[in-house]
């Protein structure tokens, strides 16, 4: 149940930051697809029930017009998928589809939002920072806010946290933001 949860989770995060998908964009030849880290993004995982989904999605990436959405979605389950297993390998390839995505759709802001919350997750905070800050300077979304957020929260920054926190609550007041706040409110207690 956990497993389930924490992969639906993933592709939350991945609808919410970006929406419907665009398959009708340019179109993207197989050729594109062939620089490393493509290659290892859309490397075979075993059909089993915990990756058919990312097995499935990677042959999808292969046939559409456009697969930047659904790199994006790759990302994200590998993710989710790294949270669950507790298999850094899988942030990895998580940061493998960041970099094919900024390889098809340079200064993809989606992709930079991935990278970052690899870099976070995998504690290289002093890397994930100056990312989280361009994406809220460049396009200010939630999560951009969030992860921001989390960084400075994890380099025990609280205070700058708590703004970055704040900010994103003032964006999209949800679960996301409102747990941010919630820890944030455990720390330092009850703020205005």
């Amino acid at each position: 149940m956990l497993k389930t949860i924490a992969l639906f989770s993933g592709f939350l995060l991945s609808a919410a930051v970006h929406g419907a998908d665009k398959e009708n964009s340019a179109p993207v030849s197989p050729s594109d697809l062939r620089c490393e880290a493509c290659q290892h993004a859309l490397s075979s995982e075993a059909p089993n029930s915990a990756t058919n989904e990312i097995a499935l999605l990677q042959k999808k990436i292969k046939t559409v017009r456009n697969p930047s959405p659904l790199l994006d979605r790759l990302g994200w389950l590998y993710v989710a998928k790294a949270r669950v297993s507790h298999d850094p390998g899988y942030y990895k390839l998580a940061e493998e589809s960041a970099r094919c995505l900024e390889t098809l759709a340079p200064g993809s802001q989606e992709a930079q939002l991935l990278r970052g919350h690899v870099l976070h997750s995998l504690h290289r905070f002093t890397e994930a920072e100056p990312v989280a800050r361009q994406l809220t300077e460049q396009r200010g979304a939630p999560f951009d806010f969030g992860l921001l957020g989390d960084v400075f929260f994890d380099q025990g920054q609280v205070d700058e946290a708590i703004k970055a926190y704040q900010k994103m609550v003032d964006l999209k007041p949800d679960l996301h933001s409102y747990s941010r706040a919630a820890q944030a409110r455990w720390i330092k207690g009850d703020v205005e």
